[in-house]
């Protein structure tokens, strides 16, 4: 819409004319939509001419936004179900995380006066899945912005229970891992090196390890542990891996690799690592309090 006593060219708007306003399709064409073809439209859908004002009218921020998020979801949906139906051969985006993350933010922060609580809440679960598996470092910001916005009712103490597990268990101290000349004989690879899997090929980074399998034992029934060259009783590796998936890897099966990390690795790096050291190739670690030698 023009700003007040003005036409969409900046020229001064005639006296008790209507503000002038301008349409846009900006999912279809870059130019601008009449509001003629517009009523066409909802004419062809069956809409009353009544009701054409008030669906032609003026779209708070806030209305954008939520329109915006409700796209964003919706696409990463569809680009979701290709992937896993096999038609696309391209990974998924790991900053698709990402902004599905902040489109969830928008829903819940600008909420539809119209929207009862409980719809609203219906995206909680999804927030707070991403907030504990990539997001950990916005505890704060949900408790200070996102908990008001549910006071007095029951996700408020839903929530309540969530941060407070996340807390807890942020404050529980690591185990350290000291690298003594014999384990460094038992553990070959160190925390940041970049390798590739002996049998799947995959591209992964370590981020921790321990000098035998410390899995369960029903673990290791279904992975076959025991039936790998080395058994048990070599080293194992947690490991990011370039889809995102975390993994225990046994040592027999990591190959050390003399390339740059994939563009994916890269981006999903960022928690566990400071940065990328191009001489080293490799990842300089951020968990120092658990691997201080590493």
């Amino acid at each position: 819409m023009a700003p007040h006593g003005q036409t969409l060219d900046a020229r001064p708007l005639k006296v008790d004319s209507p503000p002038e306003m301008m349409y846009m399709d900006p999912f279809r064409s870059e130019d601008e939509v009449f509001r003629s073809d517009l009523e066409a439209q909802l004419r062809t859908m069956g809409v009353p001419h009544g009701n054409h004002d008030m669906l032609l009218g003026i779209s708070s921020t806030a209305e954008m936004v939520r329109r915006t998020a409700r796209n964003i979801i919706e696409s990463i949906q569809n680009t979701r179900n290709i992937h896993d139906l096999g038609v696309s051969n391209d990974p998924p985006y790991p900053e698709s995380d990402g902004a599905l993350y902040s489109a969830l933010w928008a829903l819940l922060l600008l909420p539809d006066d119209s929207e009862p609580l409980s719809q609203r809440a219906r995206y909680l679960p999804y927030l707070m899945d991403h907030l504990e598996k990539q997001f950990l470092f916005d505890v704060q910001l949900i408790e200070m912005y996102m908990l008001p916005s549910f006071a007095g009712s029951q996700y408020f103490v839903q929530l309540c229970d969530a941060l407070h597990a996340m807390r807890l268990g942020d404050s529980v101290p690591k185990q350290v891992k000291r690298r003594t000349p014999e384990i460094s004989k038992s553990v070959q690879f160190e925390v940041g090196q970049v390798f590739r899997h002996k049998r799947y090929n995959y591209q992964g980074v370590i981020t921790g390890w321990d000098v035998e399998c410390a899995a369960g034992e029903t673990w290791m029934s279904q992975m076959g542990v025991d039936r790998l060259s080395r058994g048990r009783h070599q080293s194992f590796y947690h490991v990011l891996v370039e889809d995102k998936s975390v993994r225990y890897v046994a040592e027999e099966n990591i190959v050390d690799t003399d390339i740059d990390a994939g563009v994916n690795l890269m981006r999903l790096a960022g928690r566990h690592f400071k940065r990328w050291d191009r001489p080293s190739k490799t990842y300089i670690s951020n968990i120092k309090d658990e691997y201080p030698d590493d």
